[in-house]
């Protein structure tokens, strides 16, 4: 089982206090709130398998729409044409998938600060926030997409997740990661771009557990998300060509 949840103070005053670019991979520990982390993922709510999907595609489209507030506020800043869009890639070969948006992106912190505390929405902290911003300052808008309890999700299914971010506001990109069964969870700058080099947006790269090759299929992915994703306005794409016609 996936041990997650409130990082160790050191990790937390680390994240804190530098701005700087990584230059190594830095490990943040998670607390053991075990009790609690097995009601959670095992609730009812995430009985299937493949509810994973459904949370990775709800996640990416509240940065997506996230975004879209911000260029109301901030056109310039997001002059540069990006097609707003969630995409969805199996990889057999690698026995990955892959589900990625263009939507606002996260810096360090917000990576270690989302991706690192159980229970915790983005999303939901944003509405709040967007009651008292002020919108003549869209810079303050550092709130991302929801990632609550719904994305550890994946670790029912995968036994690593990276996720690759860069925010709208930087030229930075970071590589969160973590793998089942383990205490900590490291972030790193992207320097390799093993995984490509985004313009914006997050990259959730799952690798899937041995014995459940079927959802490395286009067509059950498809069903899956005509199933538990009908209800998202932006639109979602699956398949390996549209990874090849981005380059």
């Amino acid at each position: 089982m996936f041990l997650l949840w409130d990082m160790a103070p050191a990790s937390r005053e680390s994240a804190a206090a530098s701005s700087e670019p990584l230059e190594d991979a830095e490990a943040y520990a998670f607390s053991g709130h075990i009790p609690r982390l097995l009601h959670l993922v095992f609730d009812p709510r995430f009985s299937s398998y493949e509810i994973f999907l459904r949370e990775l595609i709800s996640n990416a489209a509240d940065a997506l729409a996230i975004l879209k507030d911000v260029a109301r506020s901030d056109p310039q800043r997001l002059a540069a044409q990006q097609e707003l869009v969630v995409y969805v890639t199996p990889d057999r070969e690698n026995y990955t998938i892959t589900v990625e948006d263009s939507g606002i992106g996260m810096k360090l912190q917000e990576l270690v600060h989302y991706l690192g505390t159980i229970g915790r929405s983005g999303s939901g902290d944003y509405m709040e926030y967007r009651k008292v911003i002020d919108r003549s300052n869209p810079y303050n808008l550092r709130l991302v997409g929801k990632f609550g309890i719904g994305f550890y999700s994946v670790f029912r299914v995968a036994d690593k997740v990276k996720v690759i971010s860069k925010s709208y506001l930087g030229n930075e990109q970071f590589i969160w990661e973590s793998v089942a069964g383990s205490s900590h969870f490291t972030v790193k700058r992207d320097t390799e771009m093993e995984h490509g080099e985004l313009r914006r947006g997050t990259k959730v790269i799952c690798y899937m557990h041995d014995d459940l090759s079927e959802y490395l299929e286009e067509e059950t992915l498809e069903e899956i998300i005509f199933q538990h994703s009908d209800t998202i306005t932006v639109p979602i794409r699956v398949g390996t060509w549209h990874k090849e016609s981005r380059g």
